[in-house]
């Protein structure tokens, strides 16, 4: 039996329960139940967290006890998995000096990453964005034999659980938009483009996100609130609705992996999608034919986009059965497949 210590940024013995109690689906487990389902892997979890200090040298120091008890876990593994991009670069320099011989993986998530690959040296680097492989491909030739893309999918499973017919099955007279996520959520514009495109709005907020242009007396724009994630309930929410918007503040550069858990969501739902310009997926969206695509922060534009898919239901239908298959081609156990290759050959 192989053993793999994973390590993130949050509880992943937490994630791991509420998914074998059908609570939350797999892919917060990035790959690792599929490896433990073949039989052939033994998963272990450990936390690698900051304390909430507001200043990042606090944050940075208490966080060396915890990377030295990491360091002595560590070592009776076959395998390190690192989940978030700063949870395992220490014993890559360990590793440098000779001192931690166990393989280490990691997941490069949000940019830039030319500091870290110019010092450090990993078996494998995975991407789960497929600009960012294409573009540290070009600057590192060298390192290209250990970057990975690997395209993040959702557990189909969990999703035909709590809604047995896609959405763009669902016959309603009204096409209502959704966007169901939080971070860099630039909801400001979605509430302006709902207002002036008159369109029927679903934000999903807890109490410290809801947008300051947002009033209780909106027409068209409704906040569902949410004060922790509910998996369960957020599907069922879902399917309710026609069309998932992913707006994104505007940035000079391509995001990282920001509104990707949205997007699995679309896809799993078969849900067409609008997407501001700087996601990592907009390229997947265009180049599949799942939704549109407005210049993030660009509120006029996102509600033309909006008024396109009102007034054009088969457009609807035709976008979501494409992110639908989409997903039924690059799902979880998809990701685990690959996720197990790369570990058989490293």
């Amino acid at each position: 039996m192989k053993k793999i210590l994973f390590v993130n940024n949050y509880d992943m013995s937490k994630s791991r329960k509420f998914f074998l109690e059908n609570k939350s689906p797999s892919q917060h487990l990035f790959g690792t139940n599929e490896l433990i389902e073949t039989g052939e892997y033994e998963v272990s979890y450990m936390l690698a967290a900051p304390k909430n200090y507001k200043s990042k040298i606090l944050k940075l120091i208490s966080l060396i006890p915890v990377w030295i008890n990491i360091y002595f876990e560590a070592r009776k593994f076959n395998y390190i998995y690192g989940g978030a991009d700063f949870t395992i670069d220490f014993l890559e320099f360990l590793k440098k000096i000779g001192v931690f011989k166990p393989k280490l993986i990691t997941i490069f998530h949000h940019p830039p990453f030319n500091l870290r690959l110019k010092y450090e040296r990993y078996d494998k680097v995975l991407f789960l964005s497929e600009y960012s492989y294409h573009e540290m491909c070009k600057r590192f030739p060298n390192l290209k034999t250990t970057f990975e893309f690997l395209q993040w999918g959702p557990d189909l499973n969990f999703y035909q659980r709590f809604s047995a017919t896609p959405n763009f099955k669902i016959n309603s007279d009204e096409i209502i938009f959704i966007s169901n996520g939080k971070t860099q959520r630039d909801h400001e514009s979605l509430v302006i483009a709902a207002e002036k495109s008159q369109n029927r709005t679903i934000i999903v907020s807890d109490s410290q996100s809801v947008p300051p242009n947002y009033e209780k007396n909106n027409k068209y724009v409704e906040i569902y609130h949410q004060e922790e994630p509910n998996d369960k309930n957020m599907v069922k929410l879902l399917n309710k609705c026609s069309v998932l918007i992913i707006p994104t503040h505007y940035t000079k550069h391509r995001l990282g992996p920001i509104g990707l858990t949205s997007f699995l969501d679309a896809v799993a739902l078969g849900m067409p999608i609008i997407t501001a310009s700087n996601t990592s997926f907009s390229d997947a969206v265009l180049q599949y034919k799942m939704g549109l695509i407005y210049t993030a922060g660009n509120a006029k534009e996102l509600e033309e986009k909006m008024n396109i898919l009102k007034n054009n239901k088969d457009l609807v239908i035709e976008f979501g059965t494409n992110a639908y298959n989409f997903g039924q081609n690059n799902n979880m156990k998809a990701f685990g497949e690959k996720l197990y290759k790369i570990l058989e050959h490293i």
